[in-house]
């Protein structure tokens, strides 16, 4: 063919009918020689893939191959070896070279000698390529090496072997080895998906590839509960294999669990028709029997399998006939095997296990005790030594030793038991214990952990729920209580939890405040447990609730007096410092305060751990009491335990107030305000306090910050009290509009305003009209009463002349005066007079109206009330100086001088400001001035009363969650009573052993179904 297409060539190069000029032929005909030297290139390396794959196919193990058949793959499955995919890509990349740069270079070039150099340049560069390709494949791993991979996975390399087996899989296509190598490996890793996954693609499309997948498939499947898929996956292998053993008797044991008797009963016959000398497929029959209840059959093949193993391994078979018996009760017979297993296996765990088992079930609790501690102690079969441990731990429990069931769960750090079998067991036992040691969060939580790990059935479970609601209940979490309680089967509960329940649902009616079916819950539950006194203390907190919320004055009263009927009823059940403390209070709160003393008292000294309010209380009881300083100590001792306790530093200020310590008493006032809210402060108090401290600044600033009528009084009467009438005055003119009483206040004020400030005869004519006017309508202020303007009424009529008058208004203010609750002869502090003041300005009008017999009559009087001997001379003086004035007298003498006579101190009296009365003596220029003050000012007494937010704060108490106790009252503890059923630890402790049991077979068949075979080629 070459030397025709030459030819052709030449002709068609002669004739030029194609249009090629001549100086191009030769380019032309190197393009085609390189053509066709890389086409031959091409060709050859076909050749060597095809020789190479020739090879492969030999090497390829026998037992990789199917049995029998031959294996058809469809086109686009058929699978590519990892030579075909070298030289075909090397191939691919040698078109690439001449389809873009070899052959367009040709083509543009003209020169011959420049063809020649590319085409080496070309061949060079090839050369190079490939010797550069064949060094990468020499020095680097193959990432789709199958044997390396299998080499990786017997050195337990697991992830790495299944990187080359995904990464064969993803370049080469479906390949059987490769598929079940990756689904080892998953397996390995737990990735269950991902192994059936594998398997199933697997048996789809290679099914008679290994048969050993169809097994790891179906048990994968089992394991996962999905037991219909297994029983199908293996339906499929028995029908491609033919006699497989291990897929029939695993199809038949997924059957006898799903309880399709008769067809496991059709697979065990089966097995025995294929090897009828293994004993596997009688136990199997044996188990079908005992679950049809034909006990006959199930001993006859139990006796067949025996025949079968007697010499190598009777153990189990002896086992399975124990339970044969054992389970129907007959304990005669059951005994006669666990005594053939005591002389076959002297000192064997499960052997003791098995004899606890006999004698527990007929309630030989003590010998069933010993033979399970024999088990433990054997330490010889893991299984059985866990189930003998757990037994114990069983019985002590049944017993309530949570303590011992705690020491024997130790045990198990020196023993060979399955530690995962005591999770649960472990959980539950330590929450009890934390329970009992009132750690209520953490018992709880433990609890929780422990419902991850039981099923809805367990039994345990019961226990546990009841017990978490217990924990829930003392953490006032009554809702999750009474959930966990209601999840329980009712008639498995003990009265302890029936009694637990009635009161999470009375207290759940408290919360909503639907009080009266609380209480007639409250009352159920004392019907349940009479000897129980938390019913009586609920119903009493109950009734301190109906007070709080109680508008009828009356009413709230009896429902005090009904709440401590409740609390005598608890105490004479029980004596318990909590409800001798409620008690206390309750007395407090009715007057009783030598009986709530001496309760709380008794209360504080026995309880365990006290709190805040209890200190609280007491203090306040001190202070009401008069103990101030007892209050004190007892203010500290709740401020030392609970420093955010605000209403402690108000009442200590209270109580330093009374004893005196006026520097302490501030001190704790400011920090009230410092650290107190703003919406909760209370300006009228704290005004008070800080007035009674005598920091008159701050208590009118703080009285200023109260904006009602009886704030901005309060703030005029420290302003009145403390002289500046000028400010008292403008901020009684800014009331006066809205309120009667602070007109009459403000005028009289004003009026006492202008005569201090040496005014009095100005417009003195209409100051006393409008006194005039205010007495004629009987009208008084807050501060000025009737008395108090009667009396400023005579000062005036006095500054007028019209002594006569005068002394009448001063008597009519003396006789209502002097019936005041208030009034006090000898007090010359806050008061507008005394009764010495009275005698000497009545007998000063006297003077000034020239009646000297009776001026002096009143002065004796006077002066035999004064006690002080410096105030009788001066008296003594006066009066003599009157009676010598009252001798006859030359006109020509001199009159005496004499400075002003002032009987009383005038020191921060009112009468001070005002101007002096000369009196009319003939022989002596004597001047002197009226005795009086102010008015009293009453402001808000000092005096200690119950503190109401205590009966709030105790009525709600028991529902706070966020909050500690106040006082400790806790439900039932279910531990006291247990269950009726008895106690189940994890659910079929037997099942567990006869499934394993059932499916005995020798070593070398385990090992041979489980083992991966690799080969080595």
């Amino acid at each position: 063919m070459l030397s025709l297409g030459n030819s052709n060539l030449q002709n068609q190069g002669n004739s030029n009918k194609t249009g090629i000029p001549s100086k191009n032929l030769p380019s032309l005909c190197l393009q085609v020689k390189l053509h066709l030297t890389i086409k031959v290139t091409y060709s050859l390396s076909i050749q060597s893939i095809q020789d190479h794959n020739l090879v492969y196919s030999s090497q390829t193990s026998p037992s990789r191959r199917t049995q029998d058949q031959q294996v058809k793959i469809d086109a686009e499955l058929r699978p590519i070896n990892k030579f075909t995919f070298h030289y075909l890509r090397t191939n691919t990349r040698i078109k690439t070279l001449l389809s873009h740069y070899v052959l367009p270079s040709t083509r543009r070039t003209q020169n011959y000698q420049n063809i020649i150099t590319l085409l080496i340049f070309s061949l060079v560069i090839l050369f190079i390529y490939l010797l550069v390709d064949s060094n990468q494949q020499q020095n680097n791993i193959d990432p789709f090496d199958l044997k390396l991979g299998k080499s990786l996975f017997k050195q337990d390399r697991i992830q790495e072997a299944l990187i080359i087996f995904e990464n064969y899989l993803v370049s080469y296509g479906i390949h059987p080895e490769a598929l079940y190598l990756s689904a080892l490996c998953y397996q390995q890793q737990n990735q269950y998906d991902k192994l059936i996954q594998q398997l199933e693609k697997l048996i789809s499309v290679f099914p008679t590839f290994q048969r050993d997948a169809y097994l790891i498939l179906a048990n994968t499947l089992a394991q996962m509960n999905r037991i219909q898929d297994s029983i199908n996956n293996l339906t499929l292998a028995i029908s491609n294999f033919n006699r497989f053993y291990d897929a029939v008797l695993l199809r038949a044991q997924l059957y006898l669990k799903s309880k399709f008797t008769h067809k496991a009963i059709q697979d065990f016959n089966q097995l025995i028709l294929i090897n009828p000398k293994k004993s596997i497929a009688y136990l199997g029959l044996s188990d079908c029997f005992a679950q049809l209840n034909q006990l006959q059959l199930a001993f006859n093949n139990l006796n067949k399998a025996l025949q079968l193993d007697l010499v190598s391994n009777p153990k189990p078979i002896i086992i399975k006939l124990f339970w044969l018996f054992f389970d129907v009760s007959d304990y005669r017979q059951s005994n006669y095997y666990l005594d053939i297993l005591k002389q076959m296996y002297s000192e064997d765990s499960e052997s003791a296990y098995l004899k606890g088992l006999w004698f527990k079930k007929q309630n030989h609790t003590q010998e069933a005790y010993l033979a399970f501690e024999q088990a433990v102690q054997y330490n010889n079969n893991k299984l059985c030594t866990t189930y003998a441990l757990l037994e114990i731990v069983k019985l002590e429990i049944d017993k309530n030793n949570y303590y011992s069931a705690s020491h024997y769960l130790e045990r198990k750090v020196i023993l060979d038991v399955f530690n995962d079998q005591f999770t649960q067991i472990d959980l539950f036992v330590e929450g009890t214990l934390l329970l009992m040691k009132k750690q209520f969060d953490k018992g709880v939580e433990s609890l929780s952990q422990m419902m991850l790990y039981t099923k809805q059935e367990d039994s345990l479970k019961v226990l546990a729920l009841q017990f978490r609601a217990y924990g829930y209940f003392c953490l006032s979490n009554y809702r999750q209580a009474l959930k966990d309680l209601l999840e329980c089967d009712q008639n498995l509960l003990e009265k302890a939890s029936v009694y637990n329940i009635l009161l999470c649902r009375a207290i759940l009616k408290f919360e909503a405040e639907e009080l009266d079916s609380s209480y007639q819950l409250f009352s159920e539950a004392y019907e349940v447990f009479k000897t129980k006194q938390e019913p009586y203390f609920y119903q009493a907190t109950l009734l301190i609730r109906k007070y709080c919320i109680n508008i009828n004055e009356d009413n709230r009263i009896i429902y005090l007096n009904q709440a401590l009927e409740s609390l005598q009823k608890a105490l004479s059940i029980r004596e318990s410092p909590n409800v001798l403390f409620y008690k206390g209070i309750l007395n407090f709160a009715l007057g009783n305060l030598d009986q709530a003393e001496q309760d709380l008292e008794q209360a504080i000294e026995n309880f365990n751990e006290n709190q805040a309010l209890h200190f609280y209380v007491r203090g306040l009881l001190r202070n009401c009491l008069k103990q101030y300083e007892m209050a004190i100590l007892d203010f500290k001792s709740c401020l030392h335990m609970e420093p955010e306790n605000l209403q402690s530093y108000l009442n200590k200020c209270r109580a330093e107030i009374h004893i005196g310590d006026l520097e302490n008493a501030y001190l704790d006032l400011m920090k009230y305000v410092e650290n107190c809210k703003e919406e909760n402060l209370n300006y009228q108090v704290i005004g008070m306090l800080f007035f009674y401290i005598g920091s008159f600044e701050e208590a009118i600033f703080s009285l200023n910050m109260d904006s009602s009528i009886v704030g901005q009084y309060l703030k005029i009467k420290v302003l009145i009290f403390n002289k500046e009438l000028s400010l008292a005055q403008s901020e009684l003119q800014l009331i006066s509009e809205k309120n009667q009483k602070a007109m009459a206040d403000f005028q009289l004020v004003r009026i006492l305003n202008l005569m201090c400030s040496g005014e009095i005869y100005t417009n003195l004519q209409d100051n006393i009209s409008v006194l005039s006017g205010i007495q004629m309508n009987g009208q008084e202020g807050e501060i000025f009463k009737q008395s108090h303007i009667w009396f400023y009424y005579c000062v005036l009529l006095t500054y007028k002349g019209e002594y006569q008058l005068a002394q009448e208004f001063l008597n009519l203010s003396y006789e209502l005066e002097r019936k005041s609750e208030n009034f006090n002869s000898n007090d010359f502090g806050n008061q507008i007079y005394t009764f010495k003041e009275y005698l000497f300005n009545s007998a000063l009008l006297n003077l000034m109206m020239n009646k000297m017999t009776v001026a002096i009559e009143l002065l004796n009087t006077l002066y035999d009330q004064l006690n002080y001997m410096e105030e009788k001379v001066e008296l003594q003086i006066f009066i003599k100086q009157i009676k010598d004035d009252l001798q006859d007298t030359d006109k020509n003498k001199k009159l005496i001088t004499y400075d002003e006579f002032y009987l009383f101190q005038q020191k921060n009296r009112l009468s001070s400001l005002f101007p002096v009365l000369q009196l009319p003596l003939k022989k002596y220029n004597v001047t002197t001035k009226l005795s009086f003050c102010l008015p009293r000012i009453e402001f808000p007494s000092l005096e200690f009363v119950f503190d109401e937010k205590v009966l709030q704060k105790i009525s709600v108490s028991f529902l706070c969650q966020d909050q500690p106790y106040v006082v400790e009252n806790y439900p039932e503890a279910p531990w006291i009573k247990r269950i009726k059923q008895a106690i189940v630890f994890t659910d079929n402790l037997r099942s567990i052993g006869e499934d394993l049991e059932s499916t005995i077979r020798e070593k070398e068949e385990i090992k041979e179904m489980n083992q991966v075979e690799f080969d080595d080629e």
